[in-house]
């Protein structure tokens, strides 16, 4: 395959999306390279030479990889609210956080 015209992230399929192009999934819009740049701090260079294009199974991946990243950031954000709320209520009981793993 001419990895030119292959997909920017895996380079063994030929790209079906445009990686700057907005795309809308489940009411939300995507730009694969913005994407990209904020969850591995990567900057694609688009526009020069060579494919400028993502495959359908990078795009899966991509979006699982940004849902991770986003899950983290919100549990992060949760734990030091937790804390900080232990540390005003010196003396009380702060309520458990919910146990959502699957045994």
């Amino acid at each position: 395959m001419d990895v030119t015209r292959a997909c920017r992230c895996c380079l063994r399929c030929p790209p079906d999306k445009d990686l700057t192009t907005p795309y809308t999934h489940l009411g939300n819009t995507e730009i694969y390279a913005d994407m990209i740049k904020q969850c591995f701090d990567i900057n694609l260079a688009v526009g020069g030479p060579g494919s400028c294009g993502i495959c359908s199974t990078c795009v899966g991946r991509l979006r699982d990889a940004s849902d991770f990243k986003l899950q983290v950031q919100r549990s992060q954000e949760e734990l030091q609210s937790y804390t900080q709320g232990m540390n005003h209520v010196k003396g009380r009981e702060a309520p458990p956080i919910k146990n959502v793993c699957a045994l």
